[in-house]
């Protein structure tokens, strides 16, 4: 008796769950890498990416390698909006006040 094989489509209808798992996790453990970075080489790396996809424009290239270029950009540009906001630090708020002593008029 011949063995019945699922369908294709079948096949890969039960593989989709763990492709968008581990999507997702690579997708997070990007972000993450890229917001440990210094705004400024976030900058340079997204404004490298823009020249790419803007040399690719002016060079003809097909509308899809143009996307490819510019991809980078777009991660960085999210990377940036969904970083956390970084705390205030005390001691810089603290050194704007100049110090003095309890019961102490200061002059203007």
């Amino acid at each position: 008796m011949a063995e019945l094989t699922p369908h294709p489509v079948a096949q890969m209808a039960r593989r989709i769950p763990a492709a968008a798992r581990a999507t997702r996790t690579g997708a997070q453990s990007t972000t993450s890498a890229l917001q440990r970075l210094p705004d400024s080489s976030l900058r340079w790396l997204a404004a490298a990416s823009i020249g790419l996809a803007a040399g690719l424009q002016i060079s003809g290239a097909p509308r899809l390698t143009r996307w490819v270029g510019m991809a980078p950009a777009l991660v960085i540009g999210a990377a940036l909006a969904l970083r956390p906001p970084e705390p205030v630090a005390t001691a810089a708020v603290l050194e704007l006040v100049p110090a003095h002593a309890p019961g102490e008029v200061r002059s203007s």
